[in-house]
């Protein structure tokens, strides 16, 4: 799925999990905290569902000095390398069960306030700052999984050939893999 298909589909999700939610407290048969548990478990879903949809692009230099290998020995860059790659994100479990708790745990300290006489306005700026903290704390924990191409005909100096001196070589078309974390 496209980013901007999931941007498209997190409202949607949002609004089923919200109209679940409402229709579970309505009838007054479900106890209120079984609800927000259901109702955090569905947004969490819904922002990991959105998340994944990330496309990661990335543009990699090799900077001069780093080693090169050929078939009959090694050199090093003489000048900079170039290299791109696109990728994805993914998330652990843990991570995803985290943000869950801690929307869940959100929920429940908005319901906390309402029942201690709270007003509405602090209630809301107090459940927006903790959704927020929740979904960052979830956004940063992100693993990028990328595959990086590097461009070939960069200057490599060494012993790239059985020559018994160093002759002036180039790199080839080379690939990579590479995993990281936002930041």
């Amino acid at each position: 799925m496209q980013f901007v298909t999931g941007l498209l589909e997190l409202p949607n999700s949002f609004e089923v999990a919200y109209t679940e939610s409402k229709d579970n407290g309505s009838t007054g048969e479900m106890p209120a905290e079984e609800n927000i548990r259901i109702l955090s478990e569905d947004l969490g879903t819904a922002i990991h569902a959105y998340a994944i949809t990330v496309q990661v692009a990335t543009v990699d230099t090799i900077e001069p000095g780093q080693s090169a290998v050929g078939p009959a020995g090694s050199g090093t860059y003489n000048a900079p390398g170039i290299g791109a790659g696109v990728g994805t994100v993914r998330f652990e479990d843990p991570v995803i069960n985290a943000l869950k708790t801690d929307i869940q745990a959100a929920l429940l300290q908005a319901k906390n306030d309402g029942a201690a006489g709270q007003p509405p306005p602090a209630i809301i700026k107090n459940l927006s700052r903790a959704m927020a903290a929740a979904i960052h704390r979830f956004a940063i924990a992100a693993i990028v999984e990328t595959g990086v191409v590097v461009a070939p005909g960069v200057a490599i100096v060494g012993y790239m050939t059985p020559a018994p001196a160093p002759l002036l070589a180039t790199s080839m078309l080379g690939a990579g893999q590479g995993t990281g974390n936002l930041s």
